[in-house]
């Protein structure tokens, strides 16, 4: 099951060579991805008191332009940049808006992925992926 930990013997391959966050997958079954579309829901304090993360998870105040917060998929943190959609060029606390992402290095991903948005190691939003660009 998808975030079981396992342990595997891999013949051939050395520690140094893994990282944390890698994926083991039959091939031709799962792809990395840079950019995508995504729901994204920008968290408001009631949101967090709510959430199991309620110590790590931040009311922020509006975001806007080009934000670039870390997306953790898992276990895996990745710098990346949110682009809102023309008609909102801000996201207020409590938001729930389609955006489009990208990544500054591939993350294996399928539709339907969920995410979240962190800044200074605090959740600020949760979003699922959409469709692939």
């Amino acid at each position: 099951v998808a975030g079981d930990f396992v342990m595997l013997s891999l013949a051939g391959v050395a520690r140094k060579d893994l990282e944390r966050g890698q994926v083991l997958a039959k091939p031709q079954t799962i792809w990395a991805h840079t950019e995508f579309t995504a729901r994204a829901h920008f968290f408001t304090e009631e949101d967090c008191a709510q959430r199991e993360f309620t110590g790590a998870c931040r009311h922020y105040k509006p975001v806007a332009g080009s934000y670039r917060p870390q997306f953790s998929f898992y276990r895996k943190e990745v710098p990346g940049e949110v682009i809102f959609p023309r008609s909102e060029n801000v996201a207020e606390p409590g938001d729930r808006l389609e955006i489009k992402v990208s990544l500054e290095r591939p993350v294996a991903m399928e539709k339907g992925r969920q995410f979240y948005l962190k800044e200074g190691g605090m959740v600020v939003a949760s979003g699922t992926v959409v469709d692939f660009l």
